[in-house]
């Protein structure tokens, strides 16, 4: 029975990208992801770390832009591959963050 991949399987493709340093396919998945979640700002991290490691600096850049012009940012220290947990952290954090407005 054929599937079509989500974003979650060309997630896992481009962090196997990472794990291997295939900036050869990255690129390409990378769009892919961009075009099914053009919103998640964990895809760009995660494409911006895979370029640092091997050293691509102005393709780091021109991620990192990307991901400011789309106005997108990620809480520090949450997964992006991990959306259901990044969402409760959020709300956590936001919460947390309200109480200590009112003290």
């Amino acid at each position: 029975m054929p599937v079509e991949a989500d974003a979650s399987v060309w997630r896992a493709l481009l962090n196997a990208c990472r794990l291997h340093s295939a900036t050869n396919l990255a690129g390409t998945i990378f769009e892919k992801l961009v075009e099914l979640e053009p919103m998640n700002a964990g895809n760009y991290v995660l494409i911006s770390n895979l370029y640092a490691a091997v050293g691509l600096w102005m393709e780091v850049r021109e991620i990192r832009t990307r991901l400011r012009e789309k106005g997108l940012e990620r809480p520090p220290g949450i997964p992006s591959d991990l959306p259901e947990l990044a969402t409760e952290a959020r709300r956590i954090l936001e919460a947390a963050a309200g109480a200590t407005a009112f003290q």
